[in-house]
């Protein structure tokens, strides 16, 4: 989806594309399928003129970030969270 978000006092004004849930099946993985998946959305974001794409991903994701990594991806904001 494309993310437009003004300037505020917490963050600068920028345009994205947000990757929401980006999953493959168990067995599917290791094929090459999220690969193909990333590359269609930075084609579609590049035709859409928005050179910015982030992704959500959990901390215990390690192949998951070890492939957002590999593609170019890097941490920019970290999500917290206390359980009560």
């Amino acid at each position: 989806m494309i993310c437009d978000l003004p300037a505020s006092s917490v963050c600068y004004a920028r345009r994205f594309v947000e990757i929401d849930k980006l999953a493959v099946r168990p067995q599917a993985r290791r094929g090459g399928i999220a690969r193909a998946l990333l590359e269609e959305a930075f084609a579609w974001a590049e035709a859409h003129g928005i050179a910015s794409l982030e992704v959500a991903v959990n901390e215990f994701n390690a192949g998951a970030i070890a492939l957002y990594e590999e593609m170019g991806f890097e941490t920019v904001i970290r999500r917290m969270m206390r359980k009560s």
